[in-house]
Formats: C-alpha cells, structure tokens, sequence
C-alpha cells in the first residue's frame, strides 16, 4: 500500500506524525509526501521517514500559473489528483491522507473495497446532525461538500485514470477557497463523482476519515487501549482545524463538542498535541513559503 500527503514546509511536523502513526499501525505502508515549497536548507529528504516528492516529480501540467493563481492551502489541495496517479503508477494500492489525519488502526477492509470501487469516497456525515444552530450544521456540510476529501482511496483502473484527469482538469482553475461560487478548495467536484462515474464507491466505515463533522453523532470508547467509535476501530482521525496550541478544542470550526464530556477525544487531541511538539512543529511553523512566484521571476 502506498499513502501520499500534499504540504508546504510549514506542516512537515504534522506529515512526520502522520507517518509515525502510519508506521506504527500498518508497517508494511509506503509513505510519500509532496511538499509543495522550497525546502533547501529546511528539509534533508535522507533524514525522514518518508520519500519526498517535488511538484516536478510529478510532471504538473501549468505548475508556475498554479503556483501564482492560489493561496499555499488552495495549491495543496489542487495537487491531489497528481500525486494520486504518479503513486497509482507503482501497481499497488494508494490511498490520500491530509497530514492532519492520525492513524490508530491498520486499514482493514480496504483492500477488499476497492475491489468493489476502484475509487473510495469518504461522506462527511453518516447521520444527521441536530438541528440547534450550532456549528458545524448540515447547511456548513453541503456547502463544503458531501464528502471530506482527507482520505481518498484508488486502485489502478482506466476509469480511475479518467477519473483522476477530469479532477485534475477542473482543479487548475476550480481549486479556490469561494463557497459563493461553488468552490471549497478541491471537494465540491467530488460531489459529480459518484453520479458521473461507475466505479467510485462510498466508503461508510465510521472509523475511516472520522472528524469533527462527526464527532457530535459518534460514541468514542477504548477497548484493550484501542479507540473504538461507533462499536468499531477508529482507524484514522481527522484532527481539521486542531490548533496544538489549543490542545483543549478539537477544532476551531466546531462549537458542539466539549471535550470535558468527551474523555477520549480530549486524549486524543492532547496526545497529538504532544506528538506534534516533539515531530517539530514549533520550529517549522515558523518557516516561510518560498513559492507564489514563477520560476522565471514573474509575478
């Protein structure tokens, strides 16, 4: 199996923790991780655990226009569908994690459903949220999209590759933070997907892409030291919007949960707090993006 993540050096602690906790529940896993930045006398590629890849690896069509037309978190998350098809190229199969996801289980079933669907979705929601006001509701969930795009999973077919070039395609212009005109970075053109395309499939497992969109509807539990939710593995977290300086909130988008009435998930935030500390994140959050200019030195 094959995972990739997208960053810019600023986030190098949390692409270390991602593939600590990778390691640590699917050792047989290859992690590669595209920094989309100059890292020369940042990052030594030889001293992480983890291949680092360069938008030039990747052979990115329009590289420098993207590189001016969007903000560092728009570009990011334009690249998914590139790094999705130069790790598909290697005959195994891939999976996409943001780096702010946390791996605390091995990836059972997943294997077994892409079978099934060649390309995996993950819903944002698989119950309904109370109607009270609070943040997230289910009007915030539509309009950044039906599915959370922290985890996407393909195996190598021809229509996962048709599926992977319209992404692609339509995330050179469409990959913008403007929810007036449709666009929340790269995830509202998944909601076409499974209407357009025979072989992308709905992964319900609620221990996959678990987040704060979920937390207000799920019961976390521990079982033999393992995080349980909803009577199954939590199996990755995505901790969006997690301020390690806040280890106390799970999110800043949230106002639901409290963590004082939810005793794992406060564990859980505390622990990847501490995880990011010691992965370096004091000092890499620090460090400045070196692109949004072309490489001639146009603007």
């Amino acid at each position: 199996m094959h995972v990739g993540t997208v960053i810019n050096k600023a986030w190098l602690a949390h692409a270390r923790a991602l593939a600590e906790s990778l390691h640590a529940q699917q050792p047989d896993a290859h992690m590669s991780v595209l920094i989309v930045d100059s890292i020369d006398g940042f990052v030594d590629p030889a001293q992480e655990q983890f291949e680092v890849l360069s938008p030039q690896d990747l052979e990115v069509e329009d590289f420098d226009a993207m590189s001016v037309r969007y903000g560092i978190t728009e570009l990011c998350c334009a690249l998914k569908p590139w790094i999705l098809r130069h790790l598909l190229q290697r005959g195994e199969p891939t999976v996409y994690l943001d780096s702010d996801v946390r791996v605390f289980a091995p990836l059972d079933g997943l294997e077994e459903a892409l079978g099934e669907h060649p390309f995996l979705l993950s819903p944002h929601l698989l119950e309904q949220l109370p109607d009270d006001g609070r943040t997230p509701g289910e009007l915030a969930i539509l309009l950044a999209g039906s599915f959370n795009l922290g985890f996407v999973g393909a195996r190598q077919t021809a229509e996962v590759d048709a599926i992977l070039r319209w992404w692609s395609e339509r995330l050179r212009t469409g990959s913008r933070l403007d929810p007036a005109s449709g666009m929340v970075f790269d995830q509202r053109w998944a909601d076409l997907m499974p209407g357009m395309f025979e072989q992308v499939g709905i992964w319900r497992d609620p221990g996959i892409n678990s987040g704060y969109w979920r937390a207000a509807t799920s019961r976390f539990a521990r079982r033999d030291g393992a995080v349980i939710v909803e009577g199954t593995p939590l199996r990755t977290f995505h901790f969006t919007g997690f301020e390690p300086a806040h280890p106390k909130r799970l999110s800043k988008y949230d106002n639901r949960i409290s963590l004082d009435r939810q005793p794992v998930l406060a564990e859980m935030c505390t622990d990847f707090a501490r995880q990011l500390d010691a992965c370096g994140h004091t000092e890499a959050s620090g460090w400045p993006y070196g692109f949004g200019a072309m490489a001639s030195g146009a603007t």
